[in-house]
Formats: C-alpha cells, sequence, structure tokens
C-alpha cells in the first residue's frame, strides 16, 4: 500500500503540474469553481470551526453530492437525537449537494466542503476537524484521506454501500487499488446481501460487512403524523373518489387534464388535485384546465363551491392530500424532470402511478416494480387506461394500496440499524461482534 500510495501522490503531482495553468485559468474565470475551489483547499475553515465552537466529541459525515446527501438525511437527523454530546460535521464536494442538506441543516453543528485529496489538504482539514468518526455516505474513495484517517487512528464506517456490475468489474480488476481502500473500513453497511457478497469478494473480512438495505428510505417515507386536514379543507366530497398529479412539471398538466376530461366520461364525479412543483405555477395550471373546458380553483382561493379540480397553490399540504386520495400519479416523471418520491403516496396504502422518467430514484423506482407496489405508465394513453381500470376495479385499488403500504413498512427501520454499529465504533467494541 505505501508504493501504491507514493505512486499515486507522484502522478498527482506530476499531473498538477501540467494542467496547472489551465487548472489555475477556470478557477479564477469561473466564479463557482473559483469559491469552492480555494474553500476545499482549507482556506478560511480554521476561522469557521473556532467561529462555530465545537465540541470535544465529533461525528463528521460525508456525502458526495446530492443523491448521497439525500441519503444521509435521516441518519444525520437520527445521530443529532442519539448523540447529543457529540458536534455533527457535514461535508459535500459538490455545491448542489450542500444545497440539499440545507433540508437538515438545523441537526447539522458545521457544513464544509469536502478537502482535495492533496496530504497537505487532507492533514489540514483532519487535524482541524478531529472527528471522533468519520462516516462516508456511499462512495467518495480517496487515498490520501483514508490513510490519513488510519493513520490517525481515526474509525471510519462506510454506508448505503452499493456496487453496480460494472463497478464491480473495475474494482477487482483494480483490487491492489481499491482493496486497501475497503478494508481501511471499520465497518462496511452495504444495500443488499448481492452488495454485501461483493464487498466480501473484493477481499474485505465478512465480520466488517453488514448488509443494513437502504438509507434512502427512512430518508423519504413521511409518515402518517405528517398529513394534517381533512376533506373538507380540500373541497374533497367523502361520496367522490378523488386522484392527485403530485409535484407536476411544465408540459405535465395538460396531459393530466386531457386524461381527467376522459375519466369524467366515465366517472361524472371524479375529483382531481393537481400540486404543481412551482406553486407560482398556479395560475397558469388553472388556465390549462380551464382550456380543457374544466372547472378548477386554486387551494388558497377556495370557497364552498364543487369544482372537478384543485390545484394546490400552498405549501407543506401534498402529504396530506395524497392521504385523501383513493389513487395517486406522482409527477415529474411523463417529461423528464427526474421524477420525485413515490414512498410519499405509497405510505397512505393507495396505488402510486408514476411515468418512465424517474433517473432521480432509480432505485426505489426498481424495487417498487420489483414488489407490485407501484405502476409505471409510459405515457398519457397509458395513465388514462390505468386510472380507469383502478376506479373501476375496487379489489385491485385495494390489493395495490396494500402492496404499497407492506413496501413502506419494510423498508423503514434502516437508521437504527446503522445507529448500533455507530453506537459500537464510539463504544469501541467491534461492530463484527
Amino acid at each position: 500500500m505505501r508504493f501504491m500510495l507514493l505512486l499515486y501522490n507522484i502522478l498527482q503531482i506530476a499531473a498538477l503540474v501540467v494542467s496547472a495553468p489551465f487548472v489555475l485559468l477556470i478557477v479564477l474565470c469561473i466564479k463557482k469553481y473559483r469559491g469552492r475551489t480555494f474553500a476545499r483547499l482549507g482556506y478560511g475553515l480554521a476561522a469557521k470551526v473556532k467561529e462555530f465552537h465545537l465540541r470535544e466529541k465529533r461525528i463528521w459525515v460525508h456525502a458526495l453530492s446530492v443523491g448521497e446527501a439525500l441519503s444521509s438525511r435521516s441518519l444525520i437527523v437520527a445521530l443529532r437525537k442519539k448523540f447529543p454530546e457529540y458536534s455533527i460535521i457535514f461535508s459535500t464536494t459538490t455545491k448542489t449537494g450542500t444545497e440539499t442538506a440545507k433540508d437538515f441543516e438545523d441537526a447539522v453543528d458545521l457544513m464544509v466542503p469536502f478537502p482535495l485529496d492533496f496530504m497537505p489538504c487532507v492533514s489540514h482539514f483532519i487535524n482541524l476537524l478531529s472527528p471522533s468518526l468519520f462516516i462516508l455516505v456511499e462512495s467518495d474513495f480517496w487515498p490520501n484521506f483514508l490513510t490519513t484517517l488510519q493513520k490517525k487512528k481515526i474509525p471510519a464506517f462506510m454506508v448505503n454501500g452499493r456496487i453496480s456490475d460494472g463497478s464491480f468489474e473495475r474494482y477487482r480488476k483494480l483490487s491492489f487499488f481499491f482493496r486497501p481502500l475497503f478494508t481501511s473500513f471499520c465497518a462496511i453497511s452495504m444495500q443488499t446481501e448481492k452488495d454485501a457478497r461483493k464487498m466480501i469478494s473484493l477481499g474485505v473480512p465478512a465480520e466488517k460487512v453488514h448488509p443494513l438495505g437502504n438509507l434512502k428510505y427512512d430518508s423519504l417515507i413521511r409518515g402518517k403524523n405528517s398529513a394534517l386536514g381533512t376533506a373538507a379543507d380540500f373541497g374533497i366530497s367523502e361520496k367522490k373518489m378523488t386522484w392527485i398529479a403530485g409535484s407536476t412539471h411544465p408540459g405535465e398538466e395538460e396531459l393530466i387534464f386531457k386524461v381527467h376530461k376522459r375519466l369524467l366520461d366515465t366517472f361524472p364525479d371524479l375529483f382531481l388535485v393537481v400540486a404543481p412543483r412551482n406553486i407560482e405555477r398556479a395560475d397558469e395550471v388553472i388556465r390549462l384546465a380551464e382550456d380543457q373546458g374544466l372547472c378548477a380553483v386554486r387551494k388558497s382561493k377556495l370557497v364552498p363551491s364543487e369544482p372537478q379540480v384543485l390545484v394546490l397553490d400552498t405549501l407543506g399540504e401534498l402529504n396530506t392530500c395524497y392521504s385523501l386520495a383513493d389513487i395517486a400519479f406522482v409527477g415529474g416523471t411523463l417529461v423528464p424532470a427526474g421524477g420525485h418520491n413515490p414512498l410519499e403516496p405509497a405510505v397512505h396504502g393507495i396505488p402510486v402511478l408514476f411515468g418512465p422518467h424517474m433517473e432521480d430514484f432509480s432505485e426505489i423506482k426498481r424495487d417498487i416494480l420489483e414488489a407490485r407496489a407501484g405502476i409505471m405508465i409510459k405515457d398519457s394513453e397509458a395513465l388514462f387506461f390505468r386510472i380507469k381500470k383502478n376506479l373501476s376495479d375496487l379489489e385491485e385499488r385495494k390489493s395495490y394500496g396494500e402492496r404499497a403500504r407492506l413496501f413502506v413498512r419494510q423498508h423503514q427501520g434502516v437508521t437504527e440499524n446503522h445507529l448500533n454499529i455507530v453506537s459500537k465504533i464510539l463504544g469501541n467494541s467491534s461492530p463484527g461482534q
């Protein structure tokens, strides 16, 4: 490992010398790189640490970017509650990752960028932050950083690990490089049994590897207790069936309204709630509904009436609407917008439909389809036929709803399993025991 680390640093310095003029030009000319690059070199870190008065005991959690930051949410919040005597430090590599972390910044004592993997930068960060435990979310393996942690006898715990078939082949072929990095962790949690077996086959001792499930489920699931409000608050008659299109994007609402108009031919009392992702588009969405001859009203202007469509233009009430609906369609999926969280409606035990664009939730899409707890439709025509079938068939609607509820229940509790390992590490007992 010493030879590999020496070679890594020699190549790193050589690459820096060759590319320095080009890199310097980019850093100086592009604002988003300028500020973050100097921060990742460690400028201003000492003042920041002094300003925030960190406790002597510290847990440092690192997430590469948006996906990893989302996965870390439940763990960060749980660490805050479980270990109040520890300061929580959180780092990301990307600006978008940092912006995502604002969702749980109240549980974090200090947010910092992750250091560039130059030995002086790494040493500067680790010396100043001085963590009692370093937690890596999913992946972002840097030799100098992990080696420095080892030298300083700071335990490292990798969580929410997964290995695609392509990555597994790369790790296997370059095992001389990756095996020392993987074995530097005192414990590794993987999302599935299959992932755990892959990690063990790469040379990591089996007692270090724990298949604990996907943290992202706990991070994204919002319980029923967060649903507040009655059907009357939203103009929803308990005598009518209701379907909801949540977190919709431009290009979707017109399709949804056309589907709803066709459904009214068979179900004349059917009620639709549309919740645009950007509530500032509410007036635009109202006009799109009216263009289809539908009577629509904004939630903020709801008065005693019987509209065919409610446009949700208030914050924090989407989950309540999911709890009141019979069927849910998850927006951002009929257009290439990356998709939104299908677990939020699933927790309420209703059929969950979504389009083909679920790039930001690809793992959950895969799992929910395998469990037959969600339905993927390819276009608006398929959406019409699938909703019509569910509205006509009570047993099928109940069946999908129950599978959705069970799917959520089976994937909860992952965070607590991770906390048990953290407790063992901080208590200086082996997490493999």
